[in-house]
Order: structure tokens, then C-alpha cells, then sequence
């Protein structure tokens, strides 16, 4: 049977929604450098003006949004006592044992709500922030490399 301490099981509760908020970015940053090489292959390798005039429509991202998290646990405890005694007083002897088995369980839910929100971001503003401006084939490489997280 698998145990996990309560201070896990709250803290879990409290960052995942920040966890997943880290993974959403980390999505966006995809799906940017997909339609970064994508409308790089329709306007050509060279031609970064044509795909600067392309850059307002690139999806911009921002996510917004309440999300309720509840934790369930079944807490249980299992006690056993073992004992036995003996007496003896010359050729007569006494024994006996005695054996007390208890159980106790009870149910513990947390709630969370949580407010996620970020700012509406776009693409060039993102790569502006990050001091990546394509201007040639060789930077806009840059720029969906580090995108992807293979920064150079």
C-alpha cells in the first residue's frame, strides 16, 4: 500500500496549477517555433521581410481562468497488541494471552481555487523581450532554436 505524507499531498495541491502554467508557456514556445518554421518553408529560407510582415498573425497567447482543484484521501490505522502471561507456584501453573486488534479510518479532502492568469503576449514582443530579432536567416534560426530551448 502506497504512503504519501500529508505535506506532499498539500503541496501538490497548491503547484499544480502553477506546474501546469510553466507547461502551457513551455507549449507556446512550441507551437511559436512550429508556425515560425512553417511560414518560413511557404515564404522561403531567405526572404525574412516577407515573414516579418507575417509576424501579427502568429497566434498570440494568453490563458485566463479559475480552476478548482479538490484532494480525497483516505487516511487508516491498524493497531495490534500481542501479550500472553503465565503464572506458576509449584506444580500448578496458570497461562493465558490476550490479543486486541484496532482499526480507525477517516477521510480528509482540500480544496484549492486558483486564479491563473498572464498577460496577452505576441510573438515579436516575445522575441523582443528575449533580445531575438529575425532579421536574417541565421537569426530567425536563432530565434526558433531558442524557442525550442536549444538556445545557442
Amino acid at each position: 500500500m502506497a504512503t504519501t505524507s500529508l505535506e506532499t499531498m498539500i503541496g501538490t495541491l497548491f503547484t499544480a496549477p502553477a506546474d501546469a502554467a510553466v507547461k502551457a508557456e513551455a507549449g507556446y514556445r512550441r507551437i511559436w517555433a512550429d508556425w515560425l518554421e512553417q511560414t518560413r518553408d511557404l515564404v522561403g529560407q531567405n526572404n525574412v521581410a516577407a515573414l516579418q510582415q507575417m509576424m501579427p498573425q502568429a497566434p498570440v497567447m494568453k490563458f485566463s481562468g479559475v480552476l478548482e482543484l479538490t484532494l480525497s484521501m483516505r487516511v487508516a490505522s491498524i493497531s495490534q497488541v500481542d501479550g500472553g502471561l503465565s503464572l506458576g507456584a509449584g506444580p500448578i501453573t496458570v497461562s493465558g494471552g490476550y490479543f486486541r486488534q484496532s482499526s480507525e479510518e477517516s477521510a480528509l479532502t482540500a480544496r484549492g481555487t486558483f486564479t491563473l492568469t498572464n498577460s496577452e503576449v505576441d510573438l515579436t514582443t516575445y522575441l523582443s523581450r528575449m533580445g531575438l530579432t529575425p532579421t536574417d536567416p541565421a537569426s530567425l534560426t536563432k530565434a526558433i532554436d531558442t524557442l525550442r530551448g536549444k538556445a545557442t
